[in-house]
């Protein structure tokens, strides 16, 4: 609801200033004698209006602006913090990844009684797919973002 309220006000001040700019225009190339008298006589009042506007957009786009910045450090910081989980696993921790590397697959299968299959389970590097095989192994997805890092850096699974 709050969007589309902000949305309209957005586009009526796009609207509005343009409309205020265009009198500003032809008030001044003298189009006509009375549209050039109402400017003389109420363009100040134009000109608040026209900055009220001009205030609203500019508003609008630094708001736009910071929102990106943060989601972009938000991610960029969420990337980092997960390659510091990935550089900080166990050996076997790291084995169980590199199966999943090496083939170039994002499923496999694992038993989930495993401590290092619970442990990444735990830091989200790999969920389950709810999918068994033998009855018993469970098959496990890796996350997309951990495989792309880790298959741009090899060897942090050493």
């Amino acid at each position: 609801m709050q969007s589309e309220i902000k949305k309209k006000i957005i586009y009526f001040s796009g609207l509005g200033l343009t409309f205020v700019v265009l009198l500003f225009i032809a008030g001044k190339l003298e189009l006509s004698d009375s549209l050039h008298d109402f400017m003389d006589s109420y363009g100040t009042y134009f000109l608040i209006i026209c900055i009220l506007f001009l205030t609203l957009l500019i508003h609008d786009l630094l708001i736009d602006i910071t929102n990106y910045l943060k989601i972009s450090l938000d991610k960029k910081l969420s990337i980092r913090e997960l390659e510091g989980k990935l550089m900080k696993l166990s050996s076997y921790e790291k084995y169980i990844l590199s199966l999943f590397v090496t083939d170039r697959r994002m499923e496999r299968t694992l038993d989930p009684n495993e401590p290092a299959v619970a442990q990444l389970e735990s830091l989200k590097t790999i969920f389950k797919t709810g999918k068994f095989v033998d009855g018993k192994k469970q098959v496990y997805q890796i996350d997309p973002l951990s495989m792309k890092i880790l298959s741009s850096n090899p060897n942090w699974l050493q």
